[in-house]
């Protein structure tokens, strides 16, 4: 081979090689200059949606600041406006909706369950301030929580339950904070998971910032751990709330629904579902 025809292949080669960079460094700047990340994974709704009343449930709304400036938007739901010592449902929501479109959830817990319930919007959610990223709903979660402290809820009193979104919330402050126990409605293994599930044709892993990890983290819960999954969950699959439910501690429950997808759990499973939560949230009195 001539020299110039070994040079010619070597700046092919590198031709080939500098146009396979120069289009992974535009997917990533396009990645992230679009905020593409985030609207794959938040889907904030800004929508005021029903009051506790219309639900014949005895709420106040509530507004808290969180350390980092935002102003987060809630409801307190109680059974008896004059005790603090039914334990108290602390919800996540999903990454749609907002807190006021799961009060027929909480009217549920109330009437068939002796608990009491705070429902809450992220940042960028419903009426809170701000705009929702991974570190963001920590810090929301955590002030949402020591909110509740202030008005005199002991720890051993609150169960955190988190839906989709909401159980890698829950999940982080349950190792931020003390809790009873926590319930985890639909739960994922990682954001790079989810990616790699509904959009296998892309080489999302390394792009990713946001990380929601709950396969590296539920080991460390040390509180009693209860997980639900629908059979049928076309978003989620089943067996990632197997496979969490396999990395949990003891002591913990799994409950599958069969027929339930990703967001009818509470219809699908029914009255059964709802003494299934009853009796995780009394076994946590007998510990």
């Amino acid at each position: 081979m001539s020299t110039g025809t070994w040079l010619a292949a070597r700046w092919h080669r590198l031709r080939g090689w500098l146009l396979v960079a120069l289009l992974l460094t535009l997917m990533v700047g396009g990645w992230r200059m679009l905020g593409l990340e985030r609207r794959f994974i938040y889907f904030p709704s800004q929508e005021v949606g029903p009051s506790p009343a219309d639900f014949g449930l005895q709420g106040e709304e509530f507004r808290v600041a969180t350390p980092d400036g935002e102003r987060l938007h809630g409801l307190y739901l109680r059974r008896d406006p004059t005790t603090t010592t039914r334990p108290t449902l602390l919800f996540a929501h999903g990454n749609a909706g907002t807190a006021p479109g799961r009060l027929p959830r909480a009217a549920q817990w109330l009437q068939r369950l002796d608990v009491d319930a705070v429902l809450y919007d992220y940042r960028g959610y419903g009426q809170s301030s701000g705009s929702p990223s991974e570190q963001g709903t920590y810090t929301d979660a955590r002030t949402v929580y020591d909110w509740l402290r202030q008005r005199g809820v002991a720890a051993e009193r609150i169960v955190l339950f988190g839906e989709s979104l909401g159980c890698a919330v829950s999940i982080q402050l349950a190792l931020d904070r003390p809790v009873r126990g926590v319930i985890l409605e639909a739960p994922f293994l990682s954001i790079r998971a989810m990616a790699k599930r509904l959009l296998p044709w892309l080489p999302l892993g390394p792009l990713l910032r946001t990380r929601y990890d709950n396969q590296a983290k539920i080991g460390r819960v040390e509180a009693p751990v209860f997980i639900v999954h629908g059979s049928d969950d076309e978003l989620i699959p089943h067996e990632q709330g197997a496979a969490l439910f396999a990395a949990a501690r003891e002591p913990k429950r799994f409950l599958s629904v069969p027929g339930a997808h990703h967001n009818d759990v509470p219809r699908v499973g029914g009255a059964a579902y709802l003494d299934a939560l009853d009796a995780f949230l009394r076994s946590l009195d007998r510990r």
